[in-house]
């Protein structure tokens, strides 16, 4: 079977299984959301950052000088068409 056509079934089972899902547990339009998030670094680095990674690993914590602000942005949209 092409995977298109997996991947299309897959689909259809989840929205018929939620549809499903809402109609007997009543949930409402209004109370169903998407969460969509997005990590901003605000502020200025120093000149030199470093990075230490353990062997085999593909993520790396840096360490780094200067001042910096980590702020997350979300933005929340139901079905319904609210936005928080």
């Amino acid at each position: 079977m092409c995977k298109q056509v997996v991947k299309d079934k897959i689909q259809k089972d989840f929205f018929r299984d939620l549809a499903n899902l809402a109609r007997c547990k009543k949930v409402t339009l209004d109370n169903i959301w998407n969460c969509d998030e997005k990590g901003i670094t605000m502020g200025r680095g120093g000149q030199r950052e470093k990075a230490i990674v353990h062997a085999g690993r593909k993520e790396a914590i840096a360490l780094s000088e200067g001042l910096r602000e980590f702020i997350s942005v979300l933005e929340m949209i139901s079905v319904a068409g609210r936005i928080i």
